[in-house]
């Protein structure tokens, strides 16, 4: 399937496009964002709003996992 995003909430997305575009991508990104902060480096890592916000958020899943969170 090809999902077509515009500028939109994310909350009105379909049920599927939303599994792929955000709450997937969110998982897999906080668990390279936890092993990135195992090492002993410094990181830039940046991504749409969508993906901040919400209990499927990456702030929200890197507190889930112990981890301390300034912001969103």
């Amino acid at each position: 399937e090809i999902y077509t995003l515009s500028l939109q909430r994310s909350s009105d997305l379909h049920p599927d496009a939303k599994a792929r575009l955000v709450t997937d991508r969110n998982r897999q990104w906080a668990d390279q964002i936890e092993k990135m902060l195992s090492e002993n480096r410094s990181f830039f890592v940046t991504v749409g709003a969508a993906h901040l916000t919400g209990e499927d958020g990456v702030p929200a899943l890197l507190r889930k996992d112990g981890f301390t969170v300034d912001g969103p």
